[in-house]
């Protein structure tokens, strides 16, 4: 009797036992290389910038081969039971895992080339604008300092002309004041004598064409001939006078101011006629020559 439960009982360990063995075979056994090698592999594959990149997706290639070997050889392992080292599934899911690697670092390190690349086009861009823009400003410069010089020559010559014809010239700071001293007027008369017309159209032409914010002032003078009264009058047609002149040769009305003055500021002596001569004169007042 007692050799009927012995056996009984062993039959049962061994029916537990070849059980055991039996769900262990159909058992699969996880390789926690290839499981990360597969997470790796899959987060990687869904960046499209990655796969885009040429370079980067020969590795993404190679990884796949080598991902798809350690996955057959670990189910030919866990599932039939073949004569596989498991420590070869490892080796190829790390060989997987490290093409995976490298093609994000290549990706990454062309995105930064590229973005480097991106970024010295345009500091080179933005140089050569600014290069261009100081060449433009230099070249205005320039230019407006010899439309200045240019300007200068002119009015000094038509000064000097202006000189040579009698008149006097006197220039302070901004301002240069000239002074006909030649007969620019007949005695009680406020027409302008023809050979006065030809400097005052020499200045015109250099005022109005190179010193457009220049303002002239024109002062009106007589002799003593006549009642203090009339010749303040007669000083201003005079100053009007040539006011008239200068805006016809191109001045606008707003740049010309006039003073009569009479017989106030007597250059000369008012006793003799050539005293008086000088005494009918005209002075233009000019300012504003250096804001040019």
């Amino acid at each position: 009797m007692k050799n009927s439960s012995f056996f009984a009982f062993s039959n049962s360990v061994l029916a537990m036992t070849a059980c055991a063995t039996i769900l262990a075979g159909c058992a699969s056994t996880e390789n926690a290389a290839l499981t990360r090698a597969e997470k790796t592999y899959s987060e990687a594959s869904a960046d499209k910038n990655l796969m885009a990149n040429e370079e980067a997706a020969a590795y993404m290639k190679s990884a796949s081969t080598a991902l798809n070997k350690a996955s057959h050889n670990n189910d030919l392992l866990n599932s039939f039971g073949e004569p596989i080292d498991p420590a070869e599934v490892t080796a190829q899911a790390f060989v997987a895992e490290q093409n995976v690697l490298a093609a994000k670092e290549v990706a990454a390190r062309q995105a930064a080339d590229a973005e480097l690349a991106q970024l010295k086009a345009e500091r080179d861009a933005a140089l050569l604008a600014k290069q261009e823009r100081d060449a433009g400003e230099d070249a205005r410069q320039a230019a407006a300092l010899a439309d200045q010089q240019r300007a200068a020559q002119e009015l000094s010559a038509a000064l000097e002309r202006a000189k040579a014809r009698g008149a006097e010239v006197q220039q302070t700071g901004d301002q240069i004041k000239v002074t006909f001293r030649k007969v620019t007027f007949d005695t009680n008369k406020a027409e302008i004598k023809p050979e006065f017309q030809e400097v005052l159209d020499d200045l015109a032409s250099a005022l109005t064409e190179r010193y457009p914010q220049a303002k002239l002032q024109v002062q009106g003078h007589t002799d003593s001939t006549g009642p203090t009264e009339y010749n303040e009058q007669l000083s201003q047609q005079r100053a009007i006078a040539v006011q008239t002149f200068l805006i016809g040769k191109g001045l606008t009305a707003d740049r010309v101011d006039t003073r009569g003055l009479g017989e106030e500021n007597p250059i000369a002596s008012n006793d003799t006629p050539d005293g008086r001569a000088l005494n009918r004169r005209v002075e233009l007042v000019v300012t504003g020559i250096e804001e040019q």
